[in-house]
């Protein structure tokens, strides 16, 4: 990746310095002399010192403008996002309903989603905790190496949040239907991967 272009202070103070030095100097030569094109060269002097700021300013602007895509996550590695427990079965069956493969599982339960969306209180987060207890111990039981942990009630950030902890190429996310509108509005697919290297795909609870 190449890198990112930084702005140089000492160069910006420079011709700042310049710009205030050849508009003082300007001035005196005016009032000593009362030569009017002395002014246009002030105007002129000034006018390119500030063209030159601006040209390394959007440098950087256009340099830092659009995210870093995210490197590879190592594979076989999921992350499967539900608000209610699941069996090794179902976990199973959604990974491989979406090709995902399941070395590791990350179980993932936001907290509030399922519950009183926006009010998040201890309900939310004990029935959250429930939810991900209950789906890493019976993963754990079926042979696979499992952990969990209860995310942000909005899940893109719960999403964001896991994988910056547990790196995975793939998220399966496990919804009621009442819960998929929710999904469907908070989640931008498309972004995540940008951000992450992981493919979301969200799938109904049956």
């Amino acid at each position: 990746m190449p890198a990112r272009q930084r702005i140089s202070e000492p160069k910006l103070i420079l011709l700042a310095l310049g710009a205030a030095a050849v508009m003082v100097l300007c001035i005196l030569a005016i009032i000593g002399t009362a030569d009017a094109w002395l002014a246009l060269v002030a105007v002129v002097a000034i006018a390119l010192i500030g063209l030159g700021i601006v040209a390394d300013l959007r440098g950087v602007i256009a340099d830092t403008g659009g995210e870093p895509e995210a490197a590879p996550p190592p594979p076989g590695r999921a992350v499967v996002v539900c608000t209610a427990p699941l069996t090794a079965p179902q976990v199973l069956d959604a990974l491989a309903a979406t090709g995902s493969e399941h070395h590791s599982v990350m179980v993932v339960a936001p907290e509030g989603l399922g519950g009183h969306g926006l009010l998040v209180d201890e309900r939310d987060y004990d029935r959250a905790r429930r939810a991900e207890t209950a789906t890493v111990t019976a993963l754990r039981r079926a042979g696979i190496n499992a952990a969990g942990c209860v995310g942000d009630r909005n899940p893109a950030h719960a999403i964001q949040d896991a994988l910056a902890l547990f790196p995975a190429a793939s998220v399966v996310v496990v919804a009621s239907e009442a819960e998929m509108d929710a999904y469907h509005q908070h989640l931008d697919g498309v972004a995540l991967k940008r951000r992450t290297g992981a493919e979301v795909q969200v799938l109904e609870a049956h």
